[in-house]
């Protein structure tokens, strides 16, 4: 596509979304609630063709892909994320979603009472005691009759009053170190019962005190209805890639395979891994595993799989991907999945957990060396106020007082992820920001990709992993999605979309220049031995006959011949325009910074 507006299907034309785009969220927990109402906005103007995320962007992604799918016919669309905003407004809705199994619920329960930001430290610290001491009850009275019986004897044989605070003393003391083996057995319990449970609390199904659906059920409702599909019919990557009227909608989810250490894009590109549908009915509604076994592959020898099938490719249901991306280690239970490899023993078990370990904003998604419609990100950030630079104090205090904030310009600086470390935790925390964050920053600081970022501002108590939100910060969160679909829509008009194509060309051809140069000379030495067909290459020769060889060495030679005169006399210099070089004084961001690079990397 040449242009950011583009006619689509009946929904696009009836509805005057007349421009295409693509979508990128972040991760974030509970900060996911902003994106259904930043998607509502946009859905207004443009039509999705392509949605990522990684995590709880994971899911804001499955919801925006399964409502695009569902627009283009007669049932479901948008307004199922005005559903979706109204359920997760209602008080203690987004905390019934985490059910925990359980042998872990005592422990839960009493680390939730510490989210209630919405109470004073102290009133937390007495909701969670009071939580410890009736979670154990059989312990408590245990714990509360020794010491009662302890303290009765002592003070009955006790003469004066100092051998009766000795005696109240060491009651205390008894009564404390009840308490504490307490709460080592409610550790010690909750310990196995997450391993048990795919090192998860949480499976994201309904557990025996869960007074509603849980997180995947209750999303697995969600996608079937903003599609407009029958809740035994789970919507699939098939179904988005050919949809009733319009382009395809693509759908790219995140994972970490954390045996092989690595990340994993969804849907699958070819089979490799395995699964058995007994643990996918632990994970999923009966009709989502069903349909994932029915639509699968049984393996052939040479691998012996008997009760293992393939992971579908184009036929996975779309809450599997979901669920494979939002695994938030030890909070929500991890995905097995298998591989075979005769080499090292056979069958080979994989878990997955959540996407945002390896890549929790992928901004890097759906980007070509030249863009055909942008692709707006929608990132979250602390106050500017709170974590900025000290020496940035005028864009730290004009954006302090905003909620979102996208730059006007590619030249406007983004703000650092700068934090102050002061203590061995903020020391630790750090470390894992920056292995879990590093490229996705850098990437959102480069030109080109700063500028189609809109950061989504939270404060303390607000997303990340605060189950148990008040509803008043629930909805002020659903507000600031809106507010960052606003500032989308007002910044990214045609000017801007010119400038950013602009600034991508700029960078487009200094990588090429940056890389071709050197490349060209060190292709004079290859190419007589191209030209005279390789012999001594024994791989991937037999594919390219000698005719092909000798164009292809003939071609090439162009290729870096053209790029040589880039930068020499007379020629176009893609760093340094010649007015700048005349007149430097005038000249102020004449290139983008920082400098990108080309490399060949993994598709992930």
């Amino acid at each position: 596509m040449d242009s950011m507006t583009s006619a689509g299907g009946r929904d696009g034309a009836a509805r005057g979304r007349d421009k295409a785009c693509d979508l990128v969220m972040k991760g974030g927990i509970t900060s996911g609630v902003v994106y259904p109402s930043a998607i509502r906005e946009l859905a207004g103007t443009y039509q999705f063709r392509n949605i990522g995320g990684a995590s709880a962007g994971a899911i804001a992604a499955a919801l925006a892909a399964a409502a695009e799918y569902g627009s283009r016919g007669d049932r479901g669309g948008f307004d199922v994320l005005d559903s979706v905003n109204k359920q997760l407004e209602q008080p203690g809705f987004l905390l019934g979603l985490f059910q925990p199994v359980p042998r872990a619920r005592p422990l839960f329960d009493i680390a939730t009472a510490f989210m209630h930001k919405g109470s004073s430290k102290l009133r937390r610290a007495g909701a969670a005691a009071v939580r410890l001491l009736t979670r154990a009850p059989v312990l408590t009275v245990a714990a509360l009759a020794g010491t009662t019986i302890f303290l009765g004897v002592e003070l009955t044989a006790a003469r004066g009053w100092l051998a009766r605070a000795v005696s109240i003393l060491g009651a205390v003391v008894i009564l404390v170190a009840l308490l504490l083996a307490e709460v080592a057995t409610l550790v010690w319990r909750f310990y196995h019962a997450v391993q048990a449970n795919h090192f998860g609390i949480c499976s994201g199904m309904r557990q025996p005190k869960g007074s509603g659906p849980a997180f995947t059920e209750w999303l697995h409702t969600q996608l079937q209805a903003a599609a407009g599909l029958e809740r035994d019919d789970p919507l699939t990557f098939h179904h988005l890639e050919h949809p009733q009227a319009g382009e395809p909608v693509n759908l790219s989810l995140i994972t970490t395979d954390l045996s092989f250490s690595r990340p994993v894009v969804l849907p699958l590109e070819e089979q490799g891994y395995l699964f058995k549908l007994e643990e996918m009915k632990q994970l999923f509604p009966e009709a989502v595993a069903r349909a994932m076994w029915e639509k699968a592959v049984t393996p052939n020898p040479p691998v012996p799989a008997d009760g293992f099938r393939f992971v579908p490719l184009k036929d996975l249901p779309v809450l599997v991907a979901f669920r494979l991306s939002l695994s938030f280690p030890v909070l929500i239970s991890a995905v097995p999945l298998y591989s075979y490899n005769g080499e090292v023993g056979g069958m080979l078990q994989h878990w997955f957990s959540d996407g945002g370990i390896s890549s929790n904003f992928p901004i890097h998604f759906f980007d070509s060396l030249f863009p055909g419609r942008p692709t707006f990100g929608l990132d979250f950030q602390p106050y500017p106020g709170d974590a900025a630079l000290p020496g940035l104090h005028r864009a730290r205090n004009r954006r302090a007082r905003e909620d979102v904030h996208m730059p006007r310009t590619p030249t406007e600086d983004r703000l650092p992820r700068w934090s102050s470390v002061s203590s061995m935790t903020g020391f630790l925390r750090q470390i894992v920001d920056a292995f879990e964050n590093w490229r996705d920053t850098m990437q959102s600081e480069l030109p080109g990709f700063r500028d189609r970022i809109c950061e989504i501002y939270l404060g303390k108590g607000e997303g990340g992993i605060n189950l148990n939100m008040p509803d008043a910060t629930v909805r002020a969160l659903m507000q600031k999605g809106q507010k960052a679909g606003q500032e989308i829509l007002s910044v990214f008009d045609q000017d801007h979309w010119d400038q950013h194509r602009f600034t991508r060309y700029l960078t487009l051809m200094q990588m090429l220049q940056m890389r071709l140069h050197p490349a060209g000379d060190r292709f004079g030495d290859f190419a007589p031995a191209l030209e005279g067909g390789a012999p001594d290459v024994p791989c991937y020769r037999e594919c390219h006959d000698p005719a092909w060889r000798k164009e292809a060495a003939a071609a090439s030679r162009k290729l870096f011949d053209m790029a040589h005169s880039w930068g020499a006399d007379g020629g176009v210099d893609f760093y340094q325009d010649r007015i700048c070089a005349e007149h430097p004084e005038q000249c102020r961001h004449c290139e983008p910074v920082p400098t990108a690079t080309m490399r060949i990397v993994p598709n992930v």
